[in-house]
């Protein structure tokens, strides 16, 4: 972080003032304003973060600097909630500084837009406790909600949606929350937002429904979790007459377009379905390539070899070696088997802490005093993660002392594996 010195302020050169009740003193005359003014200005302090030389400029130059805005338009609030700085965003409210007013550009964003940028939760508490609206808009329509959920930010999210934002609040277009988590692939938020009572059925003006997005964006998680929920329509058409399918196919995203296909007939069959190619190389984002690639080369090309080129010529003078060979590829295909095939430490799933936690989002003592009760949290299993847990993209399952997801065992390396 830059220093004052590095900035090139010089307090030493500025006379102490007397100081009103809120710590900030009226201005000085117009030489000793001037000399401050060469130094660097109230939003580069800001952005570095240096409480101390901001004080100084507030007491020689007044609370008024503080309602000044930088070449684009935006107040020193915007820039204080942008980089997360508490204590500067809390000296800005007790000397009046505004902290509501919207920028000069094309977006009209206030700070709790730019907060939402970056996920900062504490900045956020910090303006809802000094009155600003949860669910405030910009130019574009977008509350603090939805900017949240197009930077991927679960945590902000489940703490907005907990302090009571709107969680069925449109843009422009009449995208959702959920609209734009399904676009930017943001899978986790995404299922908190499901969760949480938001709609997968709601269509923006286009007539597109979350599913249409994230065909586009090309996310085949997201468009397996919208799938497989409960009654999604999944040969909707937009405004434009596009399908998902279409959307997908037209942006060449494969592995959509195979997934959907399948998917579509499975839901117009009567009888399961026996996919030949899923069944031998997985489903499309879980392939068993590498395994089912190991296994063939050692049977057909790695054993064949060892018989006819290896074993007939050195059989008798290296008997012992060959027979300790046999017995250690026999313990290898029972590792492998007992490493492919055992729980690797699933964590269960729908527990009733996750619940609890969810309810506690709204509880501002839990902020303030550090504690975030959505950190551990894994919505897509609705779950409380212990230490060392992680949730397992091609498993979709959270696994205790999670390391790795190996193609080779097409299995999860866990607790019980390692």
């Amino acid at each position: 972080m830059a220093t004052s010195e590095q900035l090139g302020y010089n307090m030493s050169s500025l006379p102490d003032l007397e100081k009103n009740e809120q710590g900030c003193s009226m201005p000085l005359d117009n030489r000793r304003q001037e000399m401050i003014e060469q130094g660097p200005s109230i939003f580069d302090m800001i952005k570095a973060g240096l409480l101390v030389p901001l004080q100084t400029m507030i007491e020689h130059l007044g609370p008024e600097v503080l309602s000044r805005r930088d070449e684009k338009g935006h107040t020193p609030a915007h820039w204080a909630c942008l980089g997360g700085h508490t204590v500067i965003l809390r000296h800005l409210i007790d000397c009046k500084a505004p902290i509501n007013l919207p920028s000069e550009d094309d977006r009209k964003q206030k700070p709790i837009h730019w907060a939402c940028v970056n996920g900062h939760i504490q900045i956020v508490d910090i303006l809802l406790q000094a009155g600003e609206s949860i669910d405030d808009t910009d130019a574009k329509g977008c509350t603090p909600l939805i900017v949240s959920s197009q930077y991927g930010h679960t945590v902000l999210a489940g703490y907005l949606l907990g302090k009571g934002a709107n969680k069925d609040a449109v843009d422009v277009d009449g995208d959702t929350a959920l609209h734009w988590a399904a676009f930017k692939g943001h899978n986790e938020l995404m299922r908190l937002l499901v969760y949480s009572g938001l709609s997968p059925h709601h269509r923006d003006s286009y007539n597109q429904t979350p599913l249409h997005l994230s065909c586009i964006n090309g996310n085949l998680t997201a468009v397996k979790e919208l799938c497989e929920m409960d009654e999604v329509e999944i040969n909707i058409e937009d405004k434009h007459q596009k399908t998902p399918l279409m959307l997908a196919l037209g942006r060449k995203h494969m592995n959509i377009v195979n997934y959907l296909k399948e998917h579509a007939k499975q839901r117009t069959s009567f009888l399961p379905r026996i996919d030949l190619k899923s069944l031998v190389f997985g489903p499309p984002g879980n392939s068993k390539f590498a395994l089912v690639f190991f296994i063939v080369n050692v049977l057909f090309w790695g054993y064949p070899m060892y018989l006819f080129k290896c074993l007939p010529h050195t059989y008798y003078e290296t008997s012992g070696l060959h027979i300790l060979f046999w017995i250690l590829n026999v313990i290898m295909w029972i590792c492998l088997y007992h490493a492919s095939t055992i729980d690797p430490g699933f964590l269960p799933r729908n527990v009733p802490e996750y619940d609890e936690a969810i309810k506690r989002v709204a509880r501002f003592i839990d902020w303030k005093q550090g504690e975030n009760p959505l950190s551990r949290l894994c919505h897509t299993c609705r779950t409380v993660r212990p230490l060392r847990s992680k949730h397992c993209r091609v498993c979709n399952r959270c696994i205790k002392h999670f390391d790795h997801h190996c193609p080779y065992i097409y299995n999860c390396v866990g607790y019980n594996n390692r």
